[in-house]
């Protein structure tokens, strides 16, 4: 609950949300509230995606197909920045 509140008073206080797409990331609770919250707040995001699966990454038509629907309906098209 802390943690979340935190979350919460953090995505307020931010201007923009940068959102670090690697492998599993749509799958991560966590990660999901963070990206939800920003949403819901209407915060530009920016996405930044390592593609490559050996630094801990995935190819970013993986990370499209893996988005949930409610989210990539807000931040489509989902376009990433790679590193």
């Amino acid at each position: 609950r802390n943690t979340h509140t935190h979350l919460v008073r953090y995505i307020a206080e931010s201007l923009t949300v940068l959102v670090f797409l690697s492998n599993g990331f749509w799958s991560s609770a966590n990660c999901l509230r963070e990206v939800r919250e920003a949403v819901g707040e209407t915060k530009p995001i920016i996405l930044v995606c390592e593609p490559s699966v050996g630094r801990g990454g995935q190819p970013v038509a993986l990370s499209k197909l893996e988005c949930p629907e409610e989210v990539s309906a807000t931040i489509e098209p989902l376009r990433c920045t790679g590193i």
